[in-house]
Parts: structure tokens; C-alpha cells; sequence
């Protein structure tokens, strides 16, 4: 990654890939680990390589998260520390792209809300005022 900005140290003289130039999340990434996996342990993955996932995460000393998440991926996990405040933003936009595209999904698949929804946003684009039910 050639974003990569800092090595940090931790206690025990681990080192640590640090990433604090991450703004967003490859959507092929982000359906890897389930949404819930990602806000309970604060870890997102953002790239993948020769059976390797690279994981952003706001504690990777914690080596629990680490196993659990090899065992959930059956993958090898190259963690890369991000600060709280960057990983908080990126779940929430995550989170906001899931509930986007389950309305999208849900207009898509049920006609009648298809017809619904354009008997409302016509006259509203075109500046009428909405009369009746529908």
C-alpha cells in the first residue's frame, strides 16, 4: 500500500503498520467480515493478498480479535492500527451504505413501491403540490 505512513512500535516491540491517510473501504472488502464482527471488535478489512487479509484495527495487540478473525475468514491477518476516530467514521459509512442499499433492494424488488415512490417524486420534481393518497 503506498499510503502507508508510520511503523508504531507497541510495548512489547511489536511493530505495527500505521494507516492514517484511510478515507473509504472497497466494497469487495467490506463484505467479508459481517457488519456486527466489524463494530464489536473495531476492525475493518481494507485489502487482500496471496491468501492474507490486511486488517485495519483500533487494538491489533489484541491477539484474540486477530485468532478469532483467522478462524471466522480461515485467511492469515496482517493487522495495520488506525486511530478510534477514523475506524468510528468508516463503520458508520459502511453502516450507511448497508441501510442504503436495503431501501434500494426493497424499491427494486417490490413493484408497488417502485410506482409508489415515482407517483411522489414526480410532481415534487416537476413542483406540484402533492394531492390525495396514493
Amino acid at each position: 500500500m503506498k499510503t502507508l505512513k508510520k511503523v508504531v512500535p507497541d510495548v512489547d516491540n511489536y511493530v505495527f503498520p500505521r494507516f492514517d491517510s484511510l478515507r473509504w473501504v472497497p466494497v469487495r472488502y467490506r463484505r467479508i467480515l459481517p457488519l456486527s464482527v466489524m463494530k464489536r471488535y473495531q476492525c475493518i478489512v481494507i485489502g487482500a493478498a496471496q491468501g492474507r487479509l490486511t486488517v485495519a484495527m483500533t487494538d491489533p495487540v489484541d491477539l484474540s480479535i486477530i485468532e478469532l478473525l483467522q478462524q471466522v475468514t480461515k485467511r492469515t491477518i496482517f493487522p495495520v492500527l488506525i486511530v478510534p476516530e477514523r475506524m468510528r467514521q468508516l463503520i458508520q459509512h459502511i453502516e450507511y451504505d448497508e441501510q442504503h442499499k436495503k431501501t434500494v433492494m426493497r424499491l427494486w424488488y417490490q413493484p408497488h413501491l417502485q410506482i409508489r415512490a415515482w407517483m411522489v417524486m414526480v410532481p415534487m420534481l416537476l413542483g406540484e403540490k402533492i394531492r390525495g393518497k396514493y
